[in-house]
């Protein structure tokens, strides 16, 4: 009889009150004699990971996926987007508790509000290796909680346990006290639907003693329950800490507790957002619906990143963001900020002056406005009246880049003036280059102060002045950060402790009848920003840092850097091998972003099962990587084959970097293999030197000049072999396969493989895995005083 693993499908149709993922398990639904199918692949080694996908028919006979149908238990929630997952365990257990909670894997698998929690590897139940080490302090009421899980049990949250309404449920664990006396008991909280506590199911008192013994609780969920948290609390007050130490958690659906099981490993095969709600009928009589899923691939390729510069600045979330990157002949300027603003428009004073946009000199090779005045009264500046304004808090911080270049208007030059629309409250920065004089004024109802330093910025060379000014205990703070380095610091007193509303911002002066003088700026100014909080000194840094699109970042950390911008925190980050060249300008979406950075590294990005961006770099090959699935030719499918074609067959090659220098490599051994055929590829990448293009496409040729048979997909029914469960649920691109006992006739008795891809077909009592391989190479490299790699003898110098 074919033993299956315990599988799950769950849909997260809404968040808790903490904006954490609700999963409902609809696993109940799921025809799983049409199939569930899960793909996850590419074809070969140069090939990109394709989006993972999903899909699956689910049992619709009463309109519960059914969109806008109001008697959906799910309405008004049968959405687009929303998140799906397949899980499985192994090996089957009762326990639904998980696997680090039953055997305290880790601390951070419980959490309590009320003192702290460790793991103990010294004191822990018998069949146990650590438990879990409660120490509550003064408990001065009896109810305080310590549960299963590390976020906080007010909500469901996504680690609640999915139950039926009514149906009974147990809870077990072994505990014990320290020296201290102590009675506890097990809880199980109950939830409904949005993740909002219903009631406590409490179990007998248990008198702790110092020998472990079992607290439990049995009871049947409430109505409206679909999630529970696990959980013990205190049932005696203590004058001081009582540590209670507690192992072997088992929840179970179960009238009374049954004899404990660990649970199985959980594997995620799939996470991912459905795309498609189709409802339909079978034979016009029995509703079903076809949905279909994608993984994050997905909405990363919808989503826009821009140039370094300007997503530094919007992750700091100003109030306004003027980039001034329009082109020439342009009059006026966008807002790029969240919140939406005016453009800033020309404005006058007098008659005469220059503004240019779409003039080069900006930070990351972007380009900014040029403002040439006639005279320190006569020219232009640009304007807007804010509809979100600064101003309203304590504190308010203004940012812009400045080149003052080789004639500089040696008198006052004004370079950012906000005010409150009369001029009577305002910020404002000023330079004058004549006596490199710094200031950083504010004019409020207290009064005005000010702050000044003697700083060389008519070097012709590009600045960012970032300036804060905060009131702070009768004082206003008064920082300005001169390229992330702090330059004007002083504090003023200055009563008032909020800012009065700042809705007008003007760059590069004022106009004639102003209440201050125009003192016009002559110079080039761009990627305005304003905010209503104080900037600090590594956020200053952070931004001046971006001027060069963190240029010579290892391809690991140019990853985590995209990743950061793009929002995605769950990541699996390599270092990496390869520099990059500075990140391109314009938009482009964040999967383009990764997708690029992977193939400059000759790397790997995807999306695993559990919903984590993963980023392989080259030496997990290059250096090689432990076997993860072992297989003898008999346990797999007939698909097994080997081929040998020209699909893969590179000799000429040319490598582009950041789309500047072309280097070209051919092998002519291997044109004059194939007749004298020419069999080129370009490769586009983001390598920071020449020398790592010429190294990139010397690796290509030694790697695809010469062809050998290599084999293609492989498949193993895991339901027919029962042996090979673990390794298959666990399986995912990038593992190694080890595949011997092959026929004589093989090009080898054994076969080392990367897994480029995988699918899995799942029926009623079947489960098919299919995975998608590239041959291991053997292509050691040469690495300084490693006593492997560290031999020429027995390793290459390369890339």
């Amino acid at each position: 009889m074919t033993v299956m693993p315990s599988v799950w499908c769950e849909i997260a149709f809404t968040r808790d009150a903490s904006g954490s993922l609700l999963w409902r398990d609809v696993t109940d639904y799921v025809e799983w004699d049409q199939g569930v199918r899960i793909s996850r692949r590419r074809s070969h080694e140069l090939d990109e990971v394709q989006p993972g996908t999903l899909a699956l028919t689910l049992d619709n006979s009463d309109g519960r996926f059914t969109a806008g149908r109001t008697s959906s238990p799910y309405y008004p929630n049968v959405t687009l987007n929303r998140p799906i997952r397949i899980r499985a365990r192994w090996p089957n257990s009762v326990n639904l508790a998980t696997l680090d909670q039953a055997t305290v894997t880790a601390s951070t698998a419980f959490a309590t509000a009320a003192g702290t929690v460790t793991r103990d590897t010294g004191v822990f139940p018998a069949g146990q290796t650590a438990s879990i080490r409660w120490d509550g302090g003064v408990l001065g009421s009896t109810g305080q909680h310590m549960w299963a899980g590390s976020n906080s049990v007010t909500t469901a949250t996504d680690q609640a346990v999915p139950v039926t309404a009514g149906a009974t449920y147990s809870l077990q664990m072994q505990a014990r006290r320290g020296a201290t006396a102590i009675s506890i008991t097990a809880r199980i909280r109950w939830y409904d639907a949005a993740g909002a506590f219903l009631s406590v199911s409490a179990g007998s008192t248990v008198v702790l003693t110092t020998s472990f013994q079992t607290a439990s609780v049995s009871a049947a969920a409430p109505a409206n329950a679909v999630f529970a948290r696990l959980a013990i609390a205190n049932a005696t007050t203590t004058a001081g800490n009582a540590p209670v130490y507690c192992g072997a958690w088992q929840f179970e659906r179960a009238a009374s507790p049954t004899t404990y099981t660990a649970p199985g490993v959980e594997y995620r095969r799939f996470t991912g957002f459905i795309g498609r709600w189709p409802h339909a009928w079978t034979n016009g009589v029995l509703g079903k619906a076809d949905v279909t899923a994608t993984d994050r691939q997905k909405l990363l390729s919808r989503d826009k990143i821009r140039q370094a510069i300007s997503e530094e600045v919007l992750a700091t979330g100003p109030v306004m963001y003027y980039p001034l990157t329009e082109s020439q002949g342009s009059v006026t300027a966008g807002n790029q900020a969240a919140t939406a603003q005016p453009d800033l428009a020309i404005g006058v004073a007098g008659s005469g002056g220059q503004v240019a946009f779409g003039t080069a000199g900006g930070p990351d090779t972007s380009t900014g406005v040029l403002l040439t005045p006639l005279a320190i009264n006569n020219g232009n500046f640009l304007v807007s009246t804010l509809t979100t304004p600064l101003g309203g808090g304590t504190a308010v911080s203004l940012a812009v880049w400045v080149n003052f270049l080789t004639a500089p208007v040696t008198t006052q030059n004004r370079v950012i003036f906000v005010d409150n629309g009369f001029d009577t409250v305002h910020m404002r920065i000023n330079y004058q280059p004549s006596s490199n004089g710094l200031s950083l004024g504010v004019r409020a109802p207290g009064g005005s102060v000010a702050g000044s330093a003697t700083v060389n910025l008519d070097d012709n060379a590009l600045h960012l002045l970032v300036a804060t000014a905060t009131f702070a205990g009768g004082t206003m703070q008064l920082r300005v950060y001169v390229d992330g380095t702090l330059t004007i610091n002083t504090s003023p007193a200055l009563s008032g402790g909020t800012w009065p509303t700042l809705s007008r911002v003007r760059i590069g002066g004022l106009p004639i009848g102003a209440l201050d003088p125009a003192e016009l700026m002559g110079g080039f100014v761009s990627h305005i920003a304003g905010w209503n909080s104080t900037l600090t000194q590594p956020q200053a840094q952070t931004l001046s840092d971006a001027r060069g699109g963190y240029a010579g970042d290892l391809s690991g950390a140019r990853a985590a850097r995209i990743a950061s911008w793009a929002g995605v925190t769950r990541t699996a980050f390599d270092v990496g091998a390869s520099l990059l060249d500075r990140h391109p300008g314009g938009e482009m979406s964040p999967l383009a972003a990764f997708k690029q950075i992977a193939f400059s590294e000759a790397g790997l990005f995807f999306v695993s099962g559990d919903d984590v961006a993963v980023f392989h770099g080259r030496n997990r090959r290059q250096l090689g990587t432990p076997v993860t699935m072992t297989f003898t030719a008999d346990q797999l499918g007939p698909d097994l084959q080997f081929v040998m074609d020209d699909q893969l067959l590179i000799n000429d090659v040319s490598v582009s970097r950041s789309g500047q220098t072309v280097t070209r490599v051919i092998d002519q051994d291997s044109i004059a293999e194939n007749e004298n055929s020419t069999y080129a590829a370009s490769i586009d990448t983001l390598l920071y030197s020449d020398t790592e293009a010429l190294d990139r496409a010397s690796y290509t040729l030694s790697t695809y000049g010469h062809p050998q048979p290599r084999a293609g997909q492989i498949s193993v029914d895991a339901h027919s072999l029962g042996t090979v469960w673990a390794q298959m649920l666990g399986s995912e691109i990038g593992q190694r396969v080890s595949i011997t006992g092959l026929p004589s006739e093989s090009p080898a008795s054994s076969l080392d493989l990367w897994c480029e891809g995988i699918a899995d077909v799942i029926g009623d009592g079947t489960w098919t895995f299919q995975l998608d391989t590239s041959p291991v190479r053997s292509t050691p490299v040469f690495i300084l005083d490693d006593p492997v790699y560290g031999t020429l003898d027995n390793n290459n110098l390369g890339w």
